[in-house]
């Protein structure tokens, strides 16, 4: 169970990867020179979007381990009762 401040913390550790994600793409980024940059923020932030897609993600994959195991049981029982 995802609480608050598990939710906090994972924000966090999301917020000080972005930042020095951001300052290196910065280093590296090469220069517009006369054309006009779109500069339009989002309505989400990097952050809060990889705040909310990991928790989402680790849900998907839990799902996807429960079904496998399933299907792998269910094979086993039917070798089993085939031989």
């Amino acid at each position: 169970m995802l609480t608050p401040d598990k939710i906090i913390e994972i924000f966090v550790k999301v917020d000080d990867f972005c930042k020095e994600f951001e300052a290196g793409i910065a280093k590296h980024q090469l220069d517009a020179g006369n054309y006009k940059l779109r500069d339009r923020k989002a309505s989400l932030s990097d952050r809060e979007i990889i705040t909310i897609q990991l928790p989402a993600q680790l849900i998907v994959d839990i799902a996807m381990v429960a079904m496998l195991t399933a299907a792998c049981l269910l094979e086993l029982k039917t070798l089993k009762n085939a031989g």
